[in-house]
């Protein structure tokens, strides 16, 4: 606690400080509402005029305050620009016209909230659907296929693996090219997912969940 106080009075965010496992599980037991252990992502709105032109007297002021506590990524936007993109979205061409001039920040803000968080994806493919699953940057592969169903992570026998740009490069005939050019993978349970992995796992479960 002397760490943590510390850290508040001299304006540094709590997250940036190192800390063991132990003092992690304190903190948030404790702690669970004090905001600078939290990851910061700055969305500043801006008019549609100021956006399109990609220019605002205040970013660097308010880029500078930032930095200057504690620090977090800064996303210039506009929800005016973004909800008159919205409306034309039954028109085409209308559209098409309007993101030459300036194109949504919503996917890269996405993005950036993801990495803030730690988060990344991964891939299941078959012949009916593609789904994308989220888990924590670190995962191994158990941890991952626990996140489609606990079955998954509990029989756990190994992951099929192939990067996504394996697959944009050698995929164009299914799967069988990326496996003829060798870039299909076997992992076992200590593989650590990268993000956008697609992934086929295998498991086995014979008797009922341990009480």
């Amino acid at each position: 606690m002397g760490k943590v106080r510390a850290l508040l009075e001299a304006n540094k965010p709590v997250r940036d400080a190192a800390w063991t496992t132990p003092e992690v599980e304190l903190i948030c037991k404790k702690l669970y509402m004090l905001l600078t252990t939290k990851p910061c992502v700055y969305l500043i709105n801006l008019s549609a005029d100021d956006f399109v032109r990609k220019k605002n007297k205040w970013l660097v002021k308010i880029k500078s305050w930032i930095d200057g506590h504690g620090g977090g990524a800064m996303i210039p936007m506009s929800v005016e620009y973004e909800q008159a993109l919205h409306k034309m979205r039954d028109d085409p061409l209308a559209y098409n016209e309007a993101v030459k001039t300036a194109k949504s920040v919503l996917p890269r803000a996405i993005k950036v909230a993801y990495h803030e968080l730690g988060l990344i994806h991964f891939l299941t493919a078959g012949e009916k659907e593609v789904r994308c699953w989220t888990v924590l940057s670190g995962a191994t592969a158990p941890q991952a296929a626990g996140v489609i169903h606990s079955d998954f992570e509990r029989g756990f026998i190994k992951a099929e693996v192939v990067s996504f740009e394996d697959w944009k490069e050698y995929g164009k005939n299914g799967m069988a090219g990326v496996r003829a050019a060798g870039k299909q993978r076997q992992e076992g349970k200590s593989y650590i997912i990268k993000d956008g992995d697609i992934v086929h796992f295998h498991f086995n479960v014979t008797s009922q969940k341990k009480k």
